[in-house]
């Protein structure tokens, strides 16, 4: 076999082993179940927001998310069609209806929030290590309590 054949078939078999891959990839989408327990006041909404990395955990730039009614002291939402991989939840309930997280003088939330994994909360945000969990055929959901 000449070299120009050898990188030929060395080509197609790349291709070809590539092909699988790609369609599991594009195929294979999850829906995240994400649970919300603890609310006590039932008004206002509960904002979520999902993040795929660290950065945009950091950057506070969501890749997706849910706002549901807070009208029960447990609720749940969906998040269809991601794909599997690492993701971390940011989520805080907006008891007052103004769209964001109030905050005391010194900064702290004085409204009720939650990450996943229910990481704590040391000094700012839970840690995306804390947050993050694994999306999988086996993990499909999140059971969130919000702080008090």
């Amino acid at each position: 076999m000449s070299l120009g054949n050898e990188i030929k078939t060395i080509a197609l078999v790349c291709v070809l082993g590539m092909v699988p891959v790609t369609a599991q990839a594009q195929g294979d989408t999850i829906d995240l179940q994400i649970n919300v327990e603890s609310i006590g006041q039932q008004t206002g909404n509960v904002l979520i927001a999902l993040y795929a990395s660290a950065e945009a955990y950091k950057d506070g730039e969501r890749d997706n998310g849910l706002n549901l009614v807070a009208d029960q002291s447990q609720i749940s939402g969906t998040i269809k069609a991601l794909a599997p991989g690492t993701y971390a939840i940011k989520l805080f309930h907006d008891v007052d209806g103004n769209g964001k997280l109030n905050k005391n003088l010194v900064g702290i939330p004085s409204e009720p929030y939650g990450f996943s994994n229910d990481a704590p909360a040391r000094f700012g945000p839970a840690t995306w290590e804390d947050a993050k969990f694994v999306l999988g055929a086996s993990h499909t959901e999140q059971t969130i309590h919000l702080s008090k």
